[in-house]
């Protein structure tokens, strides 16, 4: 899976290998029942802590997150909350993902990046994706009604940021 965590759009393309022809399809996402191909890089926190991932529709009392992916990889100056924010937007991705394809795929994720950067921002993204792995796996068994219904300080007590380059190889 190639995941173009975008700073206002998310796609995701599936390359699959049939000896030596590849395929490529475009993953769509639902939106009020139709299919789009884009995700918006965009959260909003509910008053009651709930979390609505993408297409936010109305909002109500509450506070809309965006730019996050921006803040954490652009700048490298991302908050610990920018940090959480992209770590479980990630995951709400990989709750479909392993639904669909169960755990028979990989995740190719690449960074805005230049060479005085590049392995920081490398680092960053394993660190992101394996933190947003393990809650899907271990904290929530891959249940994303329990991820979907828990709140940001729920979340916040159950994220984990996984820095260890051995762990993060086997998560």
């Amino acid at each position: 899976i190639g995941l173009d965590f975008g700073t206002h759009n998310t796609k995701l393309c599936v390359e699959e290998i049939d000896g030596n022809v590849k395929k490529y399809e475009f993953i769509s996402f639902k939106n009020n029942g139709k299919d789009e191909f884009l995700l918006p890089s965009e959260m909003f926190i509910a008053d009651n802590g709930k979390i609505t991932y993408g297409f936010v529709g109305e909002r109500g009392a509450g506070r809309f997150i965006q730019n996050f992916k921006q803040c954490v990889f652009t700048n490298l100056n991302g908050s610990e909350k920018d940090k959480l924010y992209c770590t479980w937007f990630i995951a709400n991705i990989i709750f479909d993902l392993e639904k669909k394809y169960s755990d028979q795929f990989t995740i190719q994720m690449g960074v805005p990046a230049d060479n005085t950067n590049l392995a920081k921002k490398k680092k960053l993204a394993k660190m992101i994706v394996a933190s947003a792995y393990y809650l899907v796996k271990e904290v929530f068994k891959n249940d994303k009604s329990l991820f979907l219904n828990s709140t940001e300080q729920e979340l916040i007590s159950k994220t984990q940021f996984i820095t260890d380059e051995k762990e993060i190889e086997t998560t």
